[in-house]
């Protein structure tokens, strides 16, 4: 899939889960919101790794690597479905792959666009969504982080194993997830957005990391408390 940006379709079998029928699915290995609209909005309403079996219509999810490419934002995102596919991403975007490899489309984007790489499929749709609304994935994360604080001190024993960003209309959210569900959210205001936007403006104009998640909350946020100590 990174060698042929342009050849992002292609054809796998699968076997439904409850009623063993075999058939083919299209699969996209690339989506591009300038060539393909649609299979933006499937991503954005969870659709794009879902399959329905023809047979006995028995939903199921989808696992594959694939890619999100929004030239538009000039933003790039790889979902590596396997340890072989995230090594080779990581390569890429950081800019130690072999660059004669991979075609000129891919080329460009790796040299001129943000680069992210996820984990999961919900982490891939909310990047989209992010970027679809403008804003800045690295301020969302630590809008979680923030948040997230403030809500297990009001909920104590609220366990938090995920928080997903989330928007109607004008207002933003936070859906926290504890155990297999979502259990709750908490709001994120623009104002508080604006917020953290302005505070480590400095500090994230010399970041280039391209996971950005919990991980990297924590590693960030030390890095700030170190800078503000030296300079104290």
């Amino acid at each position: 899939m990174f060698k042929r940006a342009e050849m992002n379709t292609y054809e796998a079998e699968i076997t439904c889960h409850s009623c063993g029928k075999k058939e083919k699915v299209k699969i996209k290995s690339l989506i591009d919101t300038a060539l393909d609209p649609s299979a933006e909005t499937s991503l954005l309403r969870g659709k794009l790794f879902r399959h329905s079996c023809s047979k006995c219509h028995t939903e199921q999810n989808m696992l594959y690597t694939c890619m999100y490419h929004d030239g538009s934002k000039n933003l790039l995102v790889g979902y590596p479905d396997n340890q072989k596919d995230y090594e080779e991403m990581n390569l890429m975007f950081n800019r130690r792959y072999h660059r004669d490899e991979l075609d000129e489309a891919l080329n460009k984007w790796i040299e001129t666009c943000t680069k992210r790489i996820v984990s999961s499929q919900s982490d891939l749709q909310e990047k989209a969504l992010i970027s679809l609304l403008g804003l800045d994935d690295r301020i969302i994360e630590i809008g979680k982080y923030v948040t997230g604080d403030l809500a297990k001190i009001q909920s104590q024993g609220l366990e938090i194993n995920h928080m997903y960003f989330n928007t109607r209309g004008d207002e933003y959210a936070f859906l926290i997830q504890s155990g297999e569900g979502i259990v709750g959210e908490v709001p994120f205001t623009k104002e508080l957005y604006q917020t953290l936007e302005e505070h480590y403006k400095s500090y994230l104009a010399e970041d280039e990391s391209v996971e950005i998640d919990s991980y990297w909350v924590s590693d960030f946020l030390r890095k700030v408390k170190e800078k503000q100590s030296q300079s104290n």
